[in-house]
């Protein structure tokens, strides 16, 4: 299968997560509101950010050293397995020491049930599994099986939806099918693993030197990638710290539904492992035709979506979610700027020319954390929404001078979709 089938592959089956994202928030946000919503929000931060720091690179390491052929897929996996079930299980020890400082900073010392933390806590070593070893899979281009872990991956909140119309529960619902379903998607991973490697099941890696070569890489990228995630997700964090549970709700939905422009982004999947094995001179050219055609697709998205924005959110949600209007309209042109970004930043890491995402990545959260911290006070959500824009626009704009530098490829090849562009768009269409 061709890069362009894959890649027109990988999108389908995101439209399809995309209707199925849209359908499923709806759905959350109408049953339990903004105050409940936020609490639920605010205590998957804990796994989601846990398993961002814990991670150490490794996922990528794989991808990058078994495609350079360095390590073997059975051991690498081994060594991943390994830190799975040892680093995961860390935060549920020492969560008992830091629970109170928590709850008072980000849950206003509500009284939260300790057994919903227990469940999120407890769900960290079944994501550094699932992440862990999506990235074999990714490494060895197996789309189909990528595309049913992302279809599976909304069935937890299907779940939680059906629990909560049924039953008395509300945020309950959502902590016990969100355990439950990384679970069931813990061992699909697994399975989709074993099925196309043939490989036995993982066993303890003893080896230091697999340990040493995935760490090689992955300390380049690790510091670059919290970095990274802390730049796109340490508005929610501010806006928890600073903000009412129920703007946290309000912000985190209008977040959910812009990124959802970025499900036509195939760079994070493919992309990466192409370029970390491909020749000088293709690259540049792959990582220039998927930057104009996102950038075409994306626009074309956001624009519809800004025009239909007051009408769409007061028809789903109600209009008690009236208030992530604003901050959804300012968000959309940073998110379009950076589905660019995102795919510069998987170019120079394939290119093991990391230093110059940690560059750009540390300018930018030092001018997110800023703007947030004067705009917070005066703006509120809608002033979180216009300091991440601006920092996601000055991302782009030095990952693109970056790009252009190294790679001396022209302004509107990376930008202008071209004649052939078109044709692929007419033959896609006429399909």
């Amino acid at each position: 299968m061709s890069f362009r089938q894959k890649a027109t592959s990988i999108v389908f089956f995101r439209i399809i997560c995309f209707i199925g994202g849209i359908l499923i928030g709806v759905l959350l946000a109408r049953l339990l509101g903004p105050v409940k919503l936020g609490i639920v929000v605010i205590i998957m931060l804990i796994p989601q950010y846990a398993e961002k720091l814990g991670r150490l690179g490794l996922g990528q390491s794989a991808i990058y050293n078994i495609s350079k052929k360095k390590i073997t897929i059975e051991r690498a996996a081994s060594a991943l397995w390994t830190v799975s079930i040892t680093i995961g299980f860390l935060p549920l020890i020492f969560f008992p020491f830091y629970k109170d400082l928590f709850v008072n900073s980000f849950l206003e010392g509500a009284e939260i049930p300790m057994w919903y933390f227990t469940l999120a806590l407890l769900s960290i070593p079944l994501l550094f599994i699932m992440n862990y070893f999506k990235s074999i899979i990714i490494s060895q281009e197996f789309i189909s099986d990528f595309n049913k872990m992302k279809v599976i991956g909304y069935l937890p909140s299907i779940a939680a939806v059906i629990l909560i119309i049924t039953t008395s529960l509300d945020i309950s619902a959502v902590i016990i099918t969100y355990f439950f379903g990384n679970i069931f998607s813990a061992g699909l991973v697994f399975y989709l693993y074993m099925n196309r490697t043939t490989l036995p099941f993982p066993s303890i890696n003893v080896r230091k030197e697999d340990y040493l070569l995935l760490w090689n890489y992955g300390k380049k990228v690790y510091l670059t990638t919290i970095m990274s995630y802390l730049h796109l997700r340490i508005d929610l964090l501010l806006v928890a710290l600073l903000l009412p549970l129920s703007q946290v709700a309000y912000y985190n939905l209008a977040v959910n539904i812009v990124e959802k422009l970025w499900l036509l982004n195939v760079g994070n999947t493919i992309f990466f492992t192409r370029v970390s094995s491909a020749e000088n001179g293709y690259r540049e050219n792959l990582t220039a035709k998927l930057c104009r055609n996102t950038l075409f697709t994306t626009t074309v998205l956001a624009a519809v979506l800004w025009l239909s924005a007051d009408i769409l959110v007061e028809l789903l949600y109600g209009t008690a979610f009236k208030p992530i209007i604003e901050p959804l309209m300012i968000l959309m042109p940073g998110v379009v700027l950076m589905s660019i970004a995102k795919l510069f930043y998987s170019y120079f890491n394939g290119m093991n020319l990391i230093w110059y995402n940690q560059l750009t990545v540390l300018l930018t959260i030092l001018l997110n954390v800023g703007l947030n911290l004067i705009l917070i006070p005066i703006y509120g959500i809608t002033g979180v929404a216009l300091a991440t824009t601006i920092t996601y626009s000055t991302a782009f704009i030095i990952m693109t001078c970056l790009f252009v530098k190294i790679s001396n490829v022209s302004l509107s090849r990376i930008f202008l979709i071209d004649r052939i562009d078109i044709m692929s768009y007419k033959k896609l269409l006429s399909f």
